[in-house]
C-alpha cells in the first residue's frame, strides 16, 4: 500500500468514488487498499484517494477470470484505420466491457443485499404487528378489569350512603 502526499488528479478518486464507479460499497473497495491489492495516496488533509482506472481494471480482471473468457471487443481494423488504433479502440471498449460488467456485478450483489434487508423488514413488520396485536388485547383486558373495579366501588359508595341515610333518621 503506497502512502504518498499528493493533491487530487482528475484519475484520481476517493475511495466513496471509487466504489460508486463499480457499483461496490467503500468498504469493499478500503478492504482492498488494505490488502495491498490497490495503492492510495493521501492529500494534505490525509484524505485516501484510489486511481479510477486501477479500480476498473481489478474488477475487469475479476470479471475474466470468472467467465473464464477474455474480455474483448475486436472487431478488427475499420477501413483507414491503422492497426494499433484498431488495437486502442479494442483495449478501450475492454475496458468499458470490464467496467460496466464490475457494475452489473455490484448491482447483482446490491440487490441480493437488499432482498435480505427487505425480508428482515417484512420479518420486524410481522412481529410489530404481533406485539401490536398482544397490546390491543392487553388493553381491552385492563379497561374491562377497571370497569368491574369503578362498577364495585360505585356499588360500594351507593351501599354506604345507604347506611349513612339509615343513620341519619335515627
Amino acid at each position: 500500500m503506497q502512502h504518498t502526499t499528493n493533491s487530487q488528479s482528475n484519475d484520481r478518486v476517493t475511495l466513496v468514488e471509487a466504489a460508486r464507479t463499480v457499483g461496490k460499497a467503500a468498504t469493499t473497495i478500503r478492504r482492498l487498499v488494505d490488502l495491498g491489492t490497490l495503492s492510495t495516496t493521501r492529500d494534505e488533509t490525509g484524505k485516501h484517494y484510489v486511481r479510477r482506472q486501477d479500480v476498473i481494471n481489478h474488477y475487469a480482471v475479476r470479471a475474466h477470470t470468472a467467465n473464464s473468457q477474455p474480455v474483448t471487443a475486436d472487431r478488427g481494423p475499420r477501413s483507414g484505420a491503422s492497426a494499433s488504433s484498431s488495437q486502442s479502440v479494442a483495449s478501450a471498449t475492454s475496458g468499458e466491457i470490464g467496467r460496466l460488467t464490475a457494475t452489473i456485478e455490484g448491482q447483482q450483489a446490491q440487490i441480493a443485499l437488499l432482498r435480505d434487508m427487505l425480508e428482515r423488514e417484512r420479518a420486524n413488520v410481522e412481529d410489530l404487528r404481533k406485539q401490536v396485536a398482544a397490546f390491543e388485547r392487553e388493553r381491552v383486558q385492563q379497561i374491562a378489569e377497571m370497569r368491574a373495579l369503578v362498577e364495585g366501588k360505585t356499588g360500594l359508595l351507593s351501599l354506604k350512603r345507604l347506611v349513612a341515610t339509615v343513620k341519619s333518621w335515627s
